[in-house]
């Protein structure tokens, strides 16, 4: 029940901070960087605010709270600054033209590809019930530094290589791209890799010093550590992967990350029930990993497929 009455205080989130991912990418494709990244500030502060403010009268409430605020104001602040570009922010009912129909079959294809990805961890959640008591709980804190961390690498990736890549395309400097694929991958996967290997290394004194309190004691604080040292692992190929992805996305080849998402969905349902019961509950978290490395060598080589097609058209 209080599950039920927090999904439905959440529900004006998912509008607001739709409107503000819009509003940003707005600001990011006109360049300004510092200023979308500074507004995208918002939620978390107000909602860390909000908490250390009010938690004690209004408990669990008061992260819905701040979570709402801080979009709303997110939302606000975003809109204020496209509209200061002389952009129009207010929704509006119009047919789409040529451009408007690409958008939306681009869109389609896309959110299929994050359907299929976010319903891994559904997946992964379901496969850990059955494992027994606290089996899910420790997945899902073991999960919670590794992910912190691919959501700020990815999403900084994912806002500058998309606009880079596609003012390539515009000018259809290919044979530049061919060269900017192989730098980026190769640097991309060793600073993911160093990035993986000292979270492993790390993630006994991490766990005990951020979780080890009240209940949550040393055999846990052993078992999630184990299965964020796992979960590390899928860093390198989920930053190559996103590199990958707005590659194709620039030279117009979304269909293609829908198939390596379905590709992967399926790798990984094999994978946590064949490492389930291997290994435990880690062999989820040694699965998602695995996948992704696949995932982003697939896509790597899908990217070259494409780049060298570009260029051969362009050699005359």
């Amino acid at each position: 029940e209080l599950t039920r009455q927090l999904i439905v205080a959440l529900a004006p989130f998912v509008v607001l901070d739709g409107a503000a991912g819009i509003y940003t990418a707005t600001l990011n494709a006109r360049g300004r960087f510092v200023t979308a990244a500074t507004v995208a500030t918002f939620p978390p502060v107000v909602t860390g605010v909000v908490v250390a403010a009010w938690s004690g009268r209004y408990g669990i409430y008061t992260l819905v709270a701040g979570a709402v605020l801080g979009a709303a104001l997110e939302t606000l602040a975003a809109a204020a600054l496209v509209r200061r570009g002389g952009m129009r922010i207010l929704p509006a009912i119009a047919r789409p033209g040529a451009d408007g129909v690409a958008v939306f079959k681009a869109f389609g294809i896309l959110a299929g590809g994050g359907i299929l990805m976010s319903a891994n961890t559904v997946v992964d959640q379901a496969m850990a019930a059955t494992a027994g008591g606290g089996s899910v709980a420790s997945l899902g804190f073991g999960a919670k530094i590794p992910a912190a961390v691919l959501g700020l690498a990815g999403l900084a990736l994912s806002t500058t290589m998309l606009p880079h890549y596609a003012e390539l395309v515009v000018g259809r400097r290919f044979n530049e791209m061919v060269a900017a694929l192989r730098r980026h991958v190769v640097r991309v996967a060793l600073g993911g890799a160093t990035l993986a290997a000292l979270l492993a290394l790390a993630s006994y004194p991490l766990i005990r010093f951020l979780f080890e309190h009240g209940s949550f004691g040393p055999e846990d604080t052993a078992r999630v550590a184990t299965i964020q040292s796992l979960y590390a692992l899928q860093i390198p190929g989920f930053l190559v992967g996103i590199i990958a992805s707005r590659y194709l996305n620039a030279l117009g080849h979304d269909r293609w990350i829908l198939a390596v998402s379905a590709a992967n969905f399926v790798m990984n349902f094999v994978g946590d029930w064949v490492l389930l019961r291997w290994i435990g509950v880690p062999g989820i978290a040694l699965s998602t990993s695995l996948f992704y490395c696949v995932a982003s060598t697939i896509l790597v080589i899908l990217c070259r497929r494409a780049i060298r097609e570009k260029a051969s058209l362009q050699t005359p």
